[in-house]
């Protein structure tokens, strides 16, 4: 090669190189597709501040309908406490049920009031629940009392001796027999023997016991 091609030929390749170099210039980074899918996906499986504190109200709101509810159970079991035992068992046997035991229908004090005498025994009749007829006698200072309980019908009760005497203004229908004060009280019959004085005081004992005795039974 001649001397005065080789500098063309030199400068030639200098400018090939330096276009080159020029296509080969590195860009800014940028994310690949791949990349920014992945990062879309991180993003997405993120909760957002929105969604979390919706997610904490709801639970918020859950406790709170929660309690509220123990909190009227709760109320309501208070307001409508529940009958058990003697307490459950308790009511008027006036048409149905088992006679009630006697001696617990009258207190000492009451029988002690009712008759003006003091109490020297107590006499129960060992019977037992649903027994069809009880009884109590007391003995008294001078005197007894003494009360039968018994069921019996409308018709029953009216089959009187000749001499029973009627008895107004007490019970359902009553008359007096032999000292005894019988008197109907639906399908219950009750007998008060009152010992101690007159006739007449012992008959207005025997309707104040009645008085007494009626609402119990």
């Amino acid at each position: 090669m001649s001397r005065r091609l080789r500098p063309l030929a030199l400068a030639a390749a200098a400018t090939a190189a330096l276009l080159a170099l020029a296509g080969c210039q590195i860009s800014p980074f940028s994310p690949s597709k791949s990349d920014k899918s992945d990062t879309s996906s991180r993003n997405t499986d993120l909760p957002t501040d929105t969604e979390a504190t919706d997610t904490e109200a709801t639970e918020t709101e859950a406790t709170d309908t929660e309690a509220t509810d123990t909190e009227a159970t709760d109320s309501t079991s208070q307001k409508t406490p529940t009958k058990t035992g003697t307490e459950a068992n308790m009511g008027s046997v006036k048409d149905a049920g088992d006679i009630p035991d006697v001696c617990t229908l009258l207190t000492p004090a009451q029988v002690t009031t009712l008759t003006a005498r003091a109490i020297t025994q107590i006499d129960a009749d060992g019977g037992t629940t649903g027994d069809p007829s009880r009884y109590c006698q007391w003995q008294l200072e001078g005197g007894q009392l003494a009360v039968f309980l018994s069921r019996t019908t409308t018709s029953e009760f009216g089959v009187k001796v000749a001499d029973a005497e009627t008895v107004d203004g007490v019970g359902e229908d009553a008359y007096l027999l032999s000292g005894h004060l019988f008197v109907l009280y639906g399908t219950v019959q009750v007998d008060v023997y009152a010992r101690g004085g007159e006739d007449p005081e012992n008959l207005a004992v025997a309707k104040r016991v009645v008085d007494v005795l009626l609402p119990k039974i």
